[in-house]
């Protein structure tokens, strides 16, 4: 009987994911849509962005690098994460160590190339295909002190280009700089919080704004819920905010069932989101599909694979 029910876990699991990159290969998506060029990864996608007071492991350099305080592990990680509005392709590699030192240490590379499509404002109208590419590559720190705060720190590179077709007779993007995220997360029997400001030296390009970032999980063992808010500090007029709310079920100690919502004020869009994992003792794998229900039509889907090398 419970043979059965794994088998049935992982054939749910592997249809979800088959799904998503169906709906993403076979292009039902707005790509004339900005998105944000943004990396998240598997667990953060299924889980609608609501992670950030439980970003341990490969996740911390991501999303909060505090959170690799949080649990002890020696990990390798690669994410490919697609983005239908702009045709984004992203990679993202990093190892983590929490595990031979007090101090938890984490190095990463990623790369995107997106190609959005934009519309000169001219008579008549010109549309084309702008083509992004971005390099980026850090080291994040982090410590615990005492047992009920982490902090920790994610240093920088970012190597931004853009690239025009022959006739356009605009200025392409070109940035090369560094920038800092800082992180903290305070932990209390089942609650944890956490707090995490993302390029904090300022760089001139919407794409890569400064961005508070506030988090609440709660884990009930078997059951994690997340709560998620991030302010945008990009926009001219005023803070921008996005909400974000999921919930983890895990099965058996090696499956997860993962659900996501999330609503966007900067660009009024709404989405609902959904994944899974297979969790062993050497290697893990995982999906998550965000789909965009109001105020646009997008598809995301970012699959993970986790080498646990103690």
């Amino acid at each position: 009987m419970g043979g059965e029910r794994t088998h049935a876990v992982r054939r749910r699991s592997l249809a979800l994911c088959i799904a998503g990159l169906v709906l993403a290969l076979f292009g039902l998506v707005d790509s004339s849509a900005y998105a944000e060029r943004q990396m998240l990864g598997a667990r953060a996608v299924a889980l609608g962005g609501a992670l950030r007071a439980s970003a341990a492991g490969t996740a911390g350099p991501i999303l909060n690098p505090a959170a690799m305080s949080l649990t002890r592990t020696y990990v390798m990680g690669a994410i490919y994460q697609y983005r239908g509005a702009d045709g984004a392709h992203q990679l993202h590699f990093s190892i983590v160590d929490s595990l031979t030192s007090r101090i938890a240490a984490g190095i990463f590379y990623g790369y995107s190339r997106a190609r959005p499509q934009q519309t000169l404002s001219v008579q008549p109208a010109l549309p084309f295909t702008e083509t992004f590419a971005t390099h980026e590559a850090g080291l994040s720190l982090s410590a615990p002190l005492g047992e009920m705060l982490m902090i920790g720190v994610t240093g920088k590179y970012l190597r931004h280009r853009s690239s025009l077709p022959e006739g356009v007779q605009l200025e392409a993007t070109s940035i090369n700089t560094g920038t800092v995220d800082v992180g903290g997360v305070f932990r209390l029997a089942k609650f944890r919080l956490a707090v995490v400001g993302k390029n904090l030296v300022a760089i001139d390009d919407p794409a890569f704004a400064r961005t508070l970032g506030l988090g609440l999980a709660v884990d009930l063992g078997k059951l994690l819920l997340g709560f998620d808010s991030a302010l945008d500090f990009s926009s001219a007029d005023r803070v921008k905010a996005s909400y974000h709310g999921g919930a983890e079920i895990f099965l058996a100690r090696a499956y997860a069932i993962r659900l996501g919502v999330e609503h966007d004020t900067l660009y009024e869009r709404s989405h609902i989101s959904f994944g899974g994992a297979l969790i062993g003792p050497k290697i893990g794998l995982e999906c998550g599909i965000r789909q965009t229900v109001a105020g646009g039509v997008e598809t995301q889907v970012a699959t993970a694979l986790k080498l646990y090398m103690r």
